[in-house]
C-alpha cells in the first residue's frame, strides 16, 4: 500500500513538471511568434513610413474602396493588438516604456478641449504610431530596429540623390516637399548612426550628408552641421572611441558624391537655379525681412488712422497680406513673419486657444508656437514633454553622442509645426528614443562604438 501511494505521488509529480514544461514551451512559442509579428510590424514602420513609400503610393491607392482599406486597417489591427498583447505580458517592457505611454496619452486628451477636426485625428493617429513604434522596437531588439531605421534613411538618401537629377529644383526623394526629406533624414541619421557598424559609418554619413545638401532645405543643413560638430568635440572631450576611418575608400567616395552633385548641376537647370537661389535667399534674409518690416510698418501706419481698427489687428493682417507673397521674394523671411503673426495671434486669444484646425491654418513654421496657438500656454507642454523623453537617455548617460537626437529634434521643432503629426518623421524618434538605453550603456560601460556589437 505504501508503494502504492508512493507511485502515485510521484506520478503526480510527473504530470506536474509536464504541464510546467508544456505551459513555458507554450509561452516561450507565443513570446517568440509576438516577436515576430512585432519585428515585421517595425519593418513597415520604416519601410512605408520613414522611408515614405506607402506616401508616395498613396494617391495610387486611395481610389480603391475595398482592398487598399482591408489591408490598412488590417495592419494597424495587427500593430495594436500586439502592442497591448506586449504591454499585457511583459511587465518590464511596460515599466521601460511608461513614460512615452503617459506622454502618448496626455497629448492625445488635450485636444478634446476643443472641436475633433481632421488636424486632431491626424494627431491621434501620429500619437498611437509613436506609442506603438517605442513599444515594439524595445521587444525585437533597439539596436536591430535602428539598423532598420538607418537602411530606410540610406534609401531615402540615395532616392533624394537620383532624383536631383530630374527634379524641378530641389530634391525630395519620396517625400511630399525637399524640407520633410532634409527633416528626415536629419532625424534618421541622428537616430541610427550608433548603430551601425564602424567599417560603414562614415559612407553612411557621407551618403546622408550629400543627400541633405541637394535638398537646399537651408535651417537643415546649419542644424545637421553643428550637431556633426558638437557630437565629434564632444565625444573627443569624452574619449569615446570614436570609429576610425580608412581615408582613402572615404575620399574616393566622397569625390564620386561631389561628382554626382556635379552631374546634376550640369544637366539639370532647375537644380542649378534652385541652388543660386537659396544661396542668394540665404544671404539676402536679413535684407528681405529689413525691406518686409518697413512696407508692414508704413501699411499699420496707415491702417491705425480709422479709429475702428486695433494696431495689433492691423499688423496681423498685414503681416497675413505681405506673407502671401514673400516665399516669392525671400522664404526665410516669410518664415519669420509667419512666425511674428502666430505670436501675436497667440497673445491676443484666450487661455484655451484656437484648437488644432485654426492654428495649423496660421502655419507657424514652429511646433511650439503651433501647440501654444492651440491649447494656450498649457500647449507648451506637449512638445517640450516630447523633447524631455527623447533627451533624457543622453542625460542619463552623459553622453554627447546621444545628445544628436533631441538635437536634431529640437531644430525641426523651431523649424516645422509638421513633426508631430507626420509618422515618418516620429519613426527615427521612436526607434532612436528605444535604443539610447542601449546605446548609452555599452557607450558607458565599454567606451566603444555600440554599432559594433
Amino acid at each position: 500500500m505504501v508503494a502504492g501511494i508512493k507511485f502515485h505521488t510521484n506520478e503526480g509529480r510527473i504530470m506536474q513538471r509536464s504541464r510546467r514544461a508544456a505551459a513555458a514551451s507554450a509561452a516561450g512559442f507565443a513570446l517568440r511568434a509576438l516577436r515576430s509579428i512585432a519585428g515585421l510590424v517595425c519593418l513597415v514602420f520604416a519601410g512605408a513610413y520613414q522611408l515614405r513609400v506607402m506616401t508616395y503610393f498613396l494617391p495610387r491607392l486611395v481610389a480603391d474602396r475595398h482592398i487598399w482599406p482591408a489591408i490598412y486597417y488590417g495592419f494597424w489591427l495587427i500593430a495594436v493588438c500586439t502592442t497591448l498583447a506586449v504591454l499585457a505580458f511583459r511587465q518590464d517592457i511596460l515599466k521601460r516604456t511608461l513614460p512615452v505611454l503617459i506622454l502618448c496619452a496626455l497629448a492625445s486628451a488635450l485636444p478634446f478641449v476643443h472641436e475633433i477636426d481632421q488636424i486632431t485625428k491626424i494627431f491621434f493617429v501620429a500619437m498611437g504610431f509613436f506609442a506603438c513604434a517605442a513599444v515594439l522596437s524595445v521587444l525585437v531588439d533597439p539596436l536591430t530596429v535602428l539598423r532598420i531605421s538607418a537602411l530606410a534613411t540610406v534609401a531615402g538618401a540615395v532616392i533624394c540623390l537620383v532624383d536631383v537629377l530630374f527634379a524641378s529644383g530641389r530634391a525630395a526623394g519620396l517625400s511630399i516637399a525637399p524640407n520633410v526629406a532634409a527633416a528626415a533624414l536629419l532625424l534618421g541619421s541622428s537616430a541610427a548612426y550608433l548603430s551601425i557598424p564602424a567599417r560603414w559609418l562614415g559612407y553612411f554619413l557621407l551618403i546622408v550628408g550629400a543627400a541633405l545638401f541637394v535638398t537646399l532645405s537651408k535651417s537643415t543643413l546649419l542644424a545637421a552641421c553643428g550637431i556633426f560638430a558638437i557630437v565629434v568635440i564632444g565625444n573627443r572631450l569624452q574619449r569615446l572611441r570614436f570609429p576610425r576611418f580608412a581615408w582613402r575608400p572615404h575620399t574616393l567616395v566622397a569625390l564620386g558624391l561631389v561628382a554626382w552633385i556635379g552631374v546634376a548641376l550640369s544637366t539639370n537647370d532647375r537644380f542649378v537655379f534652385a541652388t543660386s537661389n537659396a544661396y542668394r535667399v540665404f544671404s539676402n534674409a536679413v535684407p528681405a525681412s529689413q525691406a518686409a518690416r518697413s512696407t508692414i510698418e508704413k501699411a499699420v501706419t496707415l491702417a491705425s488712422a480709422d479709429p475702428d481698427v486695433m494696431p495689433t489687428e492691423a499688423l496681423i493682417a498685414e503681416i497675413g497680406r505681405r506673407s502671401e507673397t514673400e516665399s516669392d521674394v525671400n522664404s526665410i523671411s516669410a518664415r519669420w513673419l509667419l512666425m511674428e503673426r502666430a505670436w501675436l495671434v497667440f497673445k491676443g486669444e484666450p487661455f484655451s486657444g484656437l484648437g488644432f484646425a485654426s492654428a495649423y491654418a496660421l502655419e507657424p513654421h514652429n511646433t511650439f508656437l503651433l501647440f501654444m496657438l492651440a491649447f494656450g500656454p498649457i500647449g507648451l507642454l506637449v512638445p517640450l514633454a516630447f523633447l524631455a523623453v527623447i533627451a533624457y537617455p543622453a542625460i542619463r548617460f552623459k553622453s554627447i553622442s546621444l545628445s544628436a537626437l533631441p538635437m536634431a529634434a529640437f531644430a525641426v521643432l523651431m523649424t516645422s509645426h509638421n513633426m508631430l503629426f507626420d509618422p515618418g518623421l516620429l519613426a527615427p524618434l521612436a526607434f532612436g528614443w528605444a535604443g539610447a538605453a542601449v546605446a548609452g550603456a555599452a557607450l558607458a560601460d565599454q567606451r566603444t562604438w555600440p554599432g559594433s556589437q
